[in-house]
């Protein structure tokens, strides 16, 4: 075997150092479960000017997946941090008396989330919360659960923006069709959030009726799922596409695909000489967006599938 010349040791030493930085420059996933995360998190990570906090359970949390679909949705808004609030095995509501429900956890997300993105109700549904009614004020039903997390979120993060999602279609355990014990669909508590997200004035994304995220068929199980209920990486990828889509109408998208247009133009129109100057321009080192930090907190004793 030849020995590696000059030229080629510093080209492969170059190399290391780039893949290196890519590495260390993706965003942060954040997994927040214990009391004292929140001063863990004040040291090494920096402010950004987009933060994303997702609320959630096990599917935002990214059990069976490396990458929960928050991650993927970062990427396509460019932000500069998320945070992963998600806990396994939990519900929204505490009124059946669960562990860590949202609405215990709800104010440690970080005081300068720009967007708050709550994703839940397949556990409330599961494990039988009474549904209750759209006149419900008070933590005592799913509806009453929903309107306390919207309003307290509102009050506590006013300058954030605050979106939640009607939970998956899921085939394991018998849904979508299936009844829990007290004769209510998984599609009741999605309309639950919907009518609640029309009376306190927040943005619901129905991830429950879209097409694109209806990873029920026999056909999709595979491709979408790890276990009919928690996605797989391809999954969370539709997820985050879905969601995107709905928040990019507040997001400027024109604004941006009309600049991306425009500098295409000029590029496609500018002579050979402009374009061998262009050329000779120095290029900027691009700086790392992110630093990565994941944060793991502890999990409950409940075996991987039996958490929602």
């Amino acid at each position: 075997m030849r020995p590696l010349t000059k030229g080629k040791r510093l080209f492969l030493l170059i190399l290391t150092a780039a893949l290196a930085a890519l590495c260390i420059g993706g965003f942060s996933i954040v997994r927040l479960h214990e009391d004292d995360m929140a001063e863990q998190l004040a040291d090494g990570i920096p402010d950004g000017r987009l933060v994303i906090s997702a609320l959630g359970d096990s599917i935002t949390y990214g059990t069976k997946t490396r990458k929960p679909y928050e991650y993927y949705l970062g990427e396509m808004l460019r932000a500069d941090q998320v945070n992963n609030y998600g806990v396994p095995y939990t519900d929204l509501s505490a009124s059946a008396g669960g562990s860590q429900p949202f609405l215990s956890r709800y104010h440690k997300i970080r005081s300068d989330s720009d967007l708050i993105f709550v994703l839940g109700g397949t556990n409330d549904w599961w494990h039988g919360v009474p549904l209750g009614t759209i006149k419900d004020t008070t933590d005592i039903s799913f509806y009453g659960g929903v309107y306390q997390l919207m309003t307290r979120l509102k009050e506590r993060y006013p300058k954030a923006r605050i979106v939640f999602a009607t939970p998956l279609k899921r085939i394991r355990d018998g849904a979508p069709t299936m009844r829990n014990r007290n004769g209510d669909q998984l599609r009741d508590f999605a309309r639950a959030i919907k009518q609640e997200g029309v009376k306190n004035n927040i943005q619901i994304i129905d991830l429950y009726h879209a097409r694109s995220c209806d990873f029920t068929g026999d056909q999709h199980y595979r491709h979408y799922w790890t276990d009919g209920l928690h996605p797989n990486a391809r999954g969370d990828r539709r997820i985050a596409r879905v969601v995107y889509r709905n928040l990019m109408p507040l997001t400027s998208e024109k604004t941006v695909l009309s600049s991306l247009h425009t500098e295409k133009q000029k590029m496609k129109h500018e002579t050979r000489a402009e374009r061998k100057t262009r050329g000779k321009a120095p290029r900027k080192t691009p700086t790392a967006l992110f630093s990565f930090k994941v944060i793991h907190g502890q999990e409950d004793d409940a075996p991987d599938y039996f958490r929602p």
